[in-house]
């Protein structure tokens, strides 16, 4: 694999082709069931991104490729994935990760003035 250029390791790049090759190869079992479990996603990845191009590639010989035959992403999931208080917090975290403390306190006073205006025009 060195004369091609690495796939990325990424499940976000699957298709609903490749989920129905997968439930073919699994014999009926679910694809998506696997995809909950981080060791069998990657797998599952593996053998979905390889065998596009090579359709005898085989489940066994995914749980045997090195990680080093892809690009892994090494971004993890974003911070604002769990809000720890319900709001209009991760909407200005999410616009810029790079200020988001500015983002996050700005919104939350701008928006209490915005609906203390929008009380005061509906009860007028």
């Amino acid at each position: 694999m060195a004369d091609k250029e690495k796939l990325q390791l990424n499940p976000d790049l699957l298709t609903p082709r490749d989920m129905k090759r997968a439930r073919k190869m699994l014999e009926g079992k679910n694809p998506y069931e696997l995809m909950d479990d981080p060791d069998e996603a990657m797998i599952l990845t593996i053998w979905c991104l390889r065998s596009r191009t090579d359709p005898t590639f085989t489940y066994d010989q995914a749980e045997n490729t090195p990680f080093g035959e892809f690009e892994v992403p090494e971004q993890g999931p974003p911070e604002t994935a769990t809000p720890s208080k319900p709001g209009p917090k991760p909407k200005g975290v999410a616009k810029s990760e790079s200020k988001a403390k500015l983002s996050v306190v700005e919104p939350k006073s701008s928006s209490e003035n915005t609906t203390d205006s929008r009380k005061t025009s509906m009860t007028n």
